[in-house]
């Protein structure tokens, strides 16, 4: 049986239209999630200072994400430090705006899911 290359080629494309096809092949369903946009690293003294004034110092009391405490500089003693806080006003007019830590003190950053 003699074929011209030209039947060859359709007969190719044929048998290759079937094996990519969605049904002979299905693919997993995929998640949308939310968009997350990087803004900046967070930066515990100038929330510090935002929040309590200059007399205080941003101090890493254990290594966990909630590890920062603002320490009186005087009094030495130890007060929450509101990092959502700090990124809301540190990118003002952008209403998904929140901190985020990825595993410990060191790793927070403001970011935007809007």
């Amino acid at each position: 049986m003699i074929f011209k290359s030209s039947s060859v080629l359709v007969i190719l494309v044929a048998a290759s239209a079937g094996v990519a096809s969605p049904t002979t092949n299905p693919q997993p369903e995929e998640v949308v999630l939310g968009k997350r946009v990087w803004l900046s690293s967070v930066d515990v003294q100038a929330a510090c200072d935002q929040q309590y004034g200059s007399g205080y110092t941003a101090s890493a009391v254990d290594s966990s994400c909630g590890g920062w405490k603002c320490k009186h500089n005087v009094t030495q003693g130890q007060y929450p430090v509101n990092l959502q806080s700090y990124c809301v006003n540190r990118h003002p007019g952008r209403p998904g705006v929140y901190a985020s830590c990825s595993g410990g003190v060191y790793n927070w950053q403001c970011h935007d899911n809007t």
